[in-house]
């Protein structure tokens, strides 16, 4: 999908595009003394499977869970007091924040590698039976997005001052005829 992206860039420099696009590309997960210390800071030795993400995707994921609030390794403390909040008692001793979703949602993992997410004012549901399936979901409604962009068209990225903005076009407007690498060639500033 980072091969052939569903965007066109706009009022964007070339050094802030290429960053964007390698971003897009960019997996890397945390040691294995950076999981150790989050385990004794939590109490507990975190699930095989979430370990094993933590390791290859804990740090950057490209742009899987792009739209939500990845729990980053040192503050897993806190995630943990706003998904109580959200969760009240429901919210096991075991529960691992993977992440959190507009202030309202939270995904958490337990110690049989089951996903969860609560929803405020809702009861906890299982989501996934293991955070492979999870990111597989993930990866699954990527993939339908992506295609379903590129069927419409395509959309245009700005990015100003480190800020990135996403417009998407009308009807009949379809920037996904021009590709970026074609507006730098012609350009060399989009």
């Amino acid at each position: 999908m980072a091969d052939d992206p569903p965007f066109v860039f706009r009022d964007t420099s070339e050094d802030d595009a290429r960053e964007y696009v390698a971003k897009q590309r960019r997996f890397r997960g945390y040691g294995t003394d950076e999981i150790a210390r989050a385990e004794a800071s939590q109490g507990f030795r975190f699930p095989p499977l979430f370990r094993e993400y933590l390791e290859t995707l804990g740090r950057e994921r490209g742009e899987l869970f792009c739209g939500s609030d990845v729990v980053a390794i040192d503050a897993m403390g806190e995630a943990r007091a706003h998904a109580k909040e959200i969760a009240g008692n429901d919210l096991p001793a075991s529960a691992v924040v993977l992440l959190t979703h507009q202030g309202y949602s939270v995904v958490y993992v337990l110690d049989d590698d089951s996903v969860w997410q609560v929803i405020e004012g809702e009861t906890p549901k299982r989501v996934a039976a293991s955070i492979r399936d999870f990111i597989a979901a993930e990866v699954s409604l990527m993939e339908d997005v992506w295609r379903s962009q590129h069927e419409d068209g395509g959309y245009y990225v700005s990015i100003s001052r480190g800020i990135v903005s996403m417009t998407f076009p009308a009807a009949g407007e379809r920037p996904f005829e021009k590709r970026w690498w074609q507006i730098f060639n012609k350009r060399r500033r989009c």
